[in-house]
């Protein structure tokens, strides 16, 4: 049906496509390995300080961080540490650096516009 051309461009399709799903697990490997520990000190100690709080006088920042550490918690969500840190930051809390000081996050290849 496809002839010795076309299956040499099936082949080279799955190649590239083998290629892509590697590199993007490469990029994520070399991301999380150099993420900064201290977020996640950081990331409890936010908690703790909004669960301190009684129903009746917790600030409203506090409040969204509550409801997001329930849908995060729960194992069905899928709630990424990034996306974690990102809403505290927008809820206005001081978090260290996300990656270490050294470090820039890379993209995979095919995240080409974001490099």
């Amino acid at each position: 049906m496809f002839g010795r051309l076309g299956k040499f461009g099936i082949g080279i399709i799955i190649f590239i496509a083998i290629y892509l799903v590697y590199d993007d697990i490469r990029t994520a490997r070399e991301n999380n390995k150099n993420i900064n520990n201290e977020i996640y000190i950081a990331f409890r100690k936010i908690e703790q300080y909004c669960m301190a709080y009684n129903e009746m006088d917790i600030p409203k920042k506090c409040e969204l961080v509550l409801q997001l550490y329930e849908r995060c918690s729960d194992v069905r969500q899928e709630c990424s540490a990034e996306d974690y840190y990102d809403a505290l930051q927008r809820f206005g809390f001081d978090l260290p650096t996300y990656y270490r000081s050294e470090y820039n996050k890379k993209y995979p290849i095919w995240k080409f516009w974001k490099k």
